[in-house]
Parts: structure tokens; C-alpha cells; sequence
């Protein structure tokens, strides 16, 4: 039963179209409207962090992500969006993120072991399980799913 269910749903996730999924990023992208939690807000008005810094870095950082397709994508495009964020921590154009990504990189990445979510709330609570202050794991997940994913 196991073996018929894994070959199931491999079968459905290699006949959706990869092109959907880049094609959605793109125009995710390239919009303008980019909506930011409340906290987050706070921290990157705080930096004095433009509009077009982050949308320069969100390109940079789906730039180097995409092609990376992944069977199970989602839970995939978020571990290497974190793993993103951890190695290139010099690039966040926000002086408090990027601090705190560089204090907590380490933490971050231990999360990926406990990750079961790939949803903003999922990633959240791993990097909580890593020990990152909730606050610190709130403001870094919004981050990494507001501005890659």
C-alpha cells in the first residue's frame, strides 16, 4: 500500500507543470504591491529600507533560487529560501534582519531539521523549536516568505 501511494503521488507531482510555478513566482515578483506584516514593517521603516532595496533583493534571491525544482517543492523552496537567506546574510538590505540572521544563522539552519510546514506560521515555529526568540522567529520568517517565496 505504502509503495503504491508513494508511487501515486510522485506521479501527480511530476505531471504538474513546473512552468505554473515559475511563471506564478514571476508575476509575484515583479508586482508591486508587496504586502509586509505589521512587525516587519516596523523593523525595515526603522532601517530605512526602500521599496526598491527589497524588490531588488527578492529578484537576486528568486533569481538564485529557481531552477532548484524539488518533488516535494513547497517544504523544498523553503529550505533553500532559508538556506539562501543564512548564506548570503550580507545582502539583506535590513540592518536588524540581518543581525539577527547572522546571530541566529546557525539555529536557522538546525530548524530545517524539524521543518514539517512549508507555510510562514510552519517555519516560524521551527525556528522557535531551534531556540530563537518568538518575536526574532516571527520577524525573520516573514521575511523569508514575504520577500524569496
Amino acid at each position: 500500500m505504502k509503495k503504491f501511494l508513494a508511487a501515486a503521488i510522485s506521479t501527480i507531482m511530476l505531471s504538474i507543470p513546473l512552468s505554473n510555478v515559475a511563471a506564478a513566482s514571476k508575476s509575484l515578483a515583479e508586482s508591486e504591491s508587496i504586502q509586509v506584516s505589521n512587525s516587519l514593517e516596523r523593523i525595515l521603516e526603522k532601517d530605512n529600507v526602500s521599496k526598491e532595496e527589497l524588490r531588488e533583493y527578492s529578484k537576486r534571491a528568486r533569481a538564485e533560487l529557481s531552477g532548484k525544482p524539488n518533488l516535494q517543492w513547497k517544504l523544498g523552496a523553503v529550505k533553500n529560501a532559508v538556506k539562501f537567506v543564512v548564506d548570503h546574510h550580507n545582502l539583506i538590505p535590513s540592518k536588524t534582519i540581518r543581525g539577527w540572521v547572522d546571530k541566529y544563522g546557525n539555529k536557522m539552519m538546525d530548524a530545517l531539521d524539524t521543518l514539517e510546514s512549508g507555510t510562514r506560521i510552519g517555519l516560524q515555529l521551527a525556528f522557535e523549536e531551534a531556540g530563537i526568540p518568538r518575536n526574532v522567529a516571527k520577524a525573520i520568517a516573514d521575511f523569508i516568505v514575504t520577500f524569496i517565496l
